[in-house]
């Protein structure tokens, strides 16, 4: 497929539960949005590492649900995405690399990370400036136990780390 003109992919392979094709040559330069792409492609597994995502402004349930995805995103440029929310819901197998992410234009990570199985990475240098609602970001993450050192005083965390392993904002 040429995708190259595309500039939405929201809900492209949602729902896909057997979907694990090969992506790697999809040009995705001129994506702005990618809110629900692989929602619910439980068995899709990545091929999306190489993706320029750099336009992109909603990644909100990108991987939601996609139970075996552990693609490595540690290379993606997401400094122009404002919303995170729900990115890795309840996708159990990931445990990527995307401690250096910019995350300076980032405004929601609600239930970024929760329930999922694997996740365990240090997001400690992620740049919280803009953030207004960490809600639920690490709920029932049942790998999780970073010290992430973040100022949190004017963010709302409720039920930021219910029922995960552990975890905190303050400093180890």
């Amino acid at each position: 497929w040429d995708v190259a003109a595309v500039s939405d992919l929201d809900y492209a392979f949602y729902g896909a539960v057997a979907f694990d094709g090969d992506l790697r040559a999809w040009d995705v330069a001129r994506v702005t949005s990618m809110r629900y792409v692989f929602g619910r492609a439980e068995s899709f597994e990545g091929g999306v590492e190489s993706w320029d995502v750099s336009r992109v402004t909603s990644m909100e349930h990108a991987f939601g649900r996609a139970k075996a995805f552990d693609g490595d995103l540690s290379k993606w440029d997401i400094s122009g995405v404002q919303f995170l929310q729900f990115m890795f819901y309840y996708a159990d197998s990931f445990n990527g690399d995307v401690s250096r992410w910019n995350t300076a234009n980032v405004i929601s990570m609600e239930s970024m990370f929760s329930y999922t199985n694997a996740f365990n990475q240090n997001l400690s240098q992620w740049n919280l400036t803009n953030v207004t609602s960490l809600l639920s970001m690490f709920r029932k993450a049942l790998s999780f136990n970073q010290s992430l050192c973040w100022d949190t005083k004017s963010i709302l965390t409720e039920f930021m780390f219910q029922n995960s392993l552990g975890g905190s904002v303050g400093c180890a």
